[in-house]
């Protein structure tokens, strides 16, 4: 029983090498792309050279895509200022509020409340329009990939 394995073992080791040395040792051809050309009546076949992009010298070097990346910049310089001047008109109405609950400055604590709670949906409303502005960024980017 120990034989057998030892000889299939070696049957496949050998097989292993043959087509190694087979597979580096044959001509290698240019990969290439078979096309067929209707002309007519006739369909002529023609052989296409495969083509490699290098994608990265492609984005330094091209024109239209140093201006979409300098226009995707410059919207996020634009959403992100937008956010930032929001988020500070929110911030200095809650320092108010937190001011004036300090200082009993409201009437009834019904219109305390109902001041908190306006400011707490003006909190999530600058956070959907963070999320949105993302999201529209974010697609932005993904369909410049496609250009």
């Amino acid at each position: 029983m120990k034989n057998i394995n030892y000889i299939l073992n070696g049957i496949l080791a050998v097989a292993v090498l043959i087509l190694f040395v087979l597979h580096f040792s044959s001509n290698k051809k240019q990969a290439e792309v078979q096309s067929f050309v209707k002309v007519g009546d006739s369909v002529k076949y023609t052989k296409l050279p495969i083509a490699y992009v290098n994608v990265d010298s492609l984005l330094t070097h091209y024109d239209l895509a140093k201006d979409l990346n300098e226009s995707l910049l410059r919207k996020q310089e634009n959403s992100r200022a937008n956010l930032t001047e929001k988020g500070r008109v929110l911030q200095g109405e809650m320092a108010e509020f937190q001011r004036k609950v300090e200082n009993n400055a409201f009437l009834s604590r019904e219109r305390a409340e109902s001041e908190q709670q306006r400011l707490v949906s003006k909190q999530q409303e600058l956070q959907q329009l963070d999320q949105r502005l993302s999201g529209a960024l974010m697609a932005e980017q993904q369909k410049m990939k496609f250009i």
